[in-house]
Order: structure tokens, then C-alpha cells, then sequence
């Protein structure tokens, strides 16, 4: 009885040192994924405070391209109004220099007497002789 009592108690002392190497072992695996866990985190926050940086300089890049565009957008208005003057600055002086002469008017008067056939004819033997260019140059 004694040697089973002993075989009993030498089983039972194995089955102790089994489950306290399981115990150790468990406790082992459980530190490797809470390291785990905590790299994954670490790691989570590297990204995510990667991203926000990232999210943040495309922000500021957009803020800036409107800012340019806009920028760009007044510039362009500005060089519009300043064509849009110097064109009429260009009529006025064209206006000024030709047309409102009394020799333009005369002429106009002139050719708004003769009719369309005298007038095909004119203007044909003006260019044939070079005249028509001169008569411009002159007036």
C-alpha cells in the first residue's frame, strides 16, 4: 500500500512539475504576445502619426495651390483689363489718327456716291497701281 501511496504521490508530484512548466510556459507565451501587442501598437502609432503628418502637408499644399490660383486668377484679370484698355486706347488713336480725318470722311462721302460696279473698278485700279497702299500711308 505504501508503494502505491508512493507511486500515487510520484505521479502526482510529475503531474505538479508538468502543469507548472505549462503554467511557465503559458505565462511565457502570454508576456511574448503582450510585447507583441505592445510593438503592434508602437508601431500603429508610427503610422498613424505618419498618416496625420502626410494629411496635414497635403492640406497645406492644397491651401497653397488655391492661394496660387487664386493669386493667378487675379493676375489674369488684372492683364485682361489691361488689354482690354490698351485695345481701346489703340481704337481711339486709330479713331483720332484715321477715320475721324476730313480726309476719311471725304472719302467715305466719295465712295458712298458711286456705285458698287465704279467702286469694284476703283478699288482694283488703286491696288493695280500701288496707290491704294499709299493712299493709306498718307492718310
Amino acid at each position: 500500500m505504501k508503494a502505491k501511496y508512493e507511486i500515487e504521490l510520484k505521479a502526482t508530484k510529475e503531474c505538479l512539475k508538468q502543469a507548472r512548466d505549462q503554467r511557465m510556459t503559458v505565462e511565457a507565451s502570454q508576456k511574448h504576445v503582450e510585447e507583441a501587442q505592445k510593438l503592434a501598437e508602437d508601431r500603429t502609432l508610427v503610422v498613424m502619426t505618419t498618416l496625420a503628418a502626410a494629411i496635414s502637408s497635403l492640406e497645406a499644399a492644397v491651401v497653397d495651390t488655391e492661394r496660387s490660383l487664386a493669386e493667378a486668377k487675379l493676375e489674369l484679370e488684372k492683364v485682361r483689363v489691361e488689354r482690354a484698355d490698351a485695345e481701346a486706347k489703340a481704337v481711339k488713336t486709330y479713331q483720332d489718327a484715321f477715320v475721324d480725318t476730313p480726309e476719311y470722311q471725304d472719302l467715305v462721302q466719295r465712295l458712298m456716291t458711286v456705285d458698287g460696279e465704279q467702286l469694284v473698278e476703283r478699288i482694283h485700279l488703286l491696288s493695280s497701281r500701288g496707290s491704294c497702299r499709299s493712299s493709306y500711308v498718307q492718310g
